[in-house]
């Protein structure tokens, strides 16, 4: 599995550019800085998840416009489909695979499907897509409990968000081996910003702006080091 770091606009290029792995806010594309530097990270090969937006604005932003910024981005490796944060969640994940399907005759993307309960996750291992994002509304559940028992469903996993403790939530499923596509989370470098180690998380630190600016160098480059040394392990362990 594999580390997608969130980070700040002003610290994506000595941060998040460490990792060949990466989930992009949709809702941030409106910055040129933001797209110029996703766009870098799909043409240099990396992993990039288009996400949408869902878990900040509450709905996703529009599907037309996702696959606008999809374009827009060079096609990264997988769309998170839209999803809503409440009980017409499968209908909108369904009508969204529809008009995606009829779109120009089928996009040929691989495609991430996001649940906010059990009855939405039944529902989504039988859809048409590579990938399920757990998000932190599943944790309630256990995430790994739920991987555990949906591991034989044909479908790949990625845990969206880090609920609380970056090192157990990344201990919990290692079991599952490549099953597990990756975790991501901006609950890291919030940690590391503040000149503490990442197993240091508590108390927890204040929710991270994304137009934050004026690190101290130092304080940058503890980033920098806490940064390679956690995705190496949360990719080997």
């Amino acid at each position: 599995m594999n580390f997608f770091p969130i980070v700040p606009i002003n610290y994506l290029h000595p941060l998040a550019k460490i990792s060949h792995h990466h989930l992009i806010l949709a809702q941030w594309l409106n910055n040129k800085r933001y797209l110029r530097f996703y766009r870098k990270m799909v043409e240099r090969g990396d992993v990039v998840i288009l996400d949408n937006g869902c878990n900040e604005l509450e709905r996703s932003i529009p599907l037309e416009e996702l696959v606008r910024w999809y374009f827009d981005l060079g096609c990264p490796d997988i769309l998170v489909v839209p999803d809503h944060n409440d009980t017409t969640n499968l209908q909108v994940c369904c009508e969204s695979l529809r008009w995606l399907e009829e779109w120009e005759g089928g996009l040929r993307i691989d495609l991430m499907v996001v649940p906010h309960s059990l009855k939405d996750l039944d529902g989504m291992v039988k859809f048409p897509v590579k990938y399920i994002g757990l998000n932190r509304i599943m944790e309630g559940y256990g995430r790994a409990k739920l991987i555990k028992e949906y591991r034989d469903c044909g479908k790949l996993f990625h845990l969206l968000g880090m609920h609380k403790n970056p090192i157990k939530e990344v201990d919990e499923v290692r079991e599952f081996g490549s099953l597990v596509l990756g975790i991501d989370s901006k609950l890291p470098y919030r940690i590391v910003s503040t000149g503490r180690h990442i197993h240091e998380y508590r108390p927890y630190p204040e929710k991270m702006n994304m137009l934050q600016k004026g690190l101290p160098k130092e304080i940058v480059e503890h980033c920098k080091e806490e940064f390679k040394s956690y995705i190496e392990w949360v990719s080997h362990g």
